[in-house]
């Protein structure tokens, strides 16, 4: 997994940069206001830095095997996609509270994580981001 990792790193790190230059399009703010672009810079800043700190780690990495997937945990990754497309396939109908929580329990049972704290925090991580969302940002979820 070291070269794949590596291999997409690298190609996170080109895309998230090119996305970063494209923000520098954007329409300014009036004089004092936040642009449009400040979200989207936050993320890819927040994406570029975790991505080179996993580059690194990967680099630094002393084992070396095939890059070839692991199949073993093919099924996972292929409930989390579905999860993943169902959450927002659903997003216009039914509420987000809902959703989110919904989607975050499935997601920690997939990943085999206990009951009690998934259901916590799935439930208090879609609070949280409604209420985010809404009070600070006035963007209706």
């Amino acid at each position: 997994m070291k070269t794949a990792n590596i291999v997409m790193c690298s190609i996170v790190l080109v895309v998230c940069s090119w996305l970063f230059l494209q923000t520098f399009e954007f329409a300014q703010g009036a004089s004092g206001a936040m642009s449009p672009a400040y979200f989207p810079r936050m993320i890819l800043i927040v994406i570029l830095v975790t991505t080179a700190l996993e580059l690194v780690a990967s680099v630094r990495l002393r084992v070396v095997d095939s890059f070839l997937f692991d199949w073993t945990k093919g099924v996972k990754l292929i409930l989390f996609i579905a999860v993943m497309t169902l959450f927002i396939s659903l997003l216009g109908v039914i509420p987000f509270m809902i959703n989110a929580s919904l989607a975050l329990f499935s997601l920690g049972l997939v990943l085999r994580l206990p009951l009690v704290p998934s259901l916590v925090t799935a439930i208090s991580l879609s609070v949280t981001t409604y209420y985010i969302f809404t009070a600070g940002f006035n963007i209706i979820l």
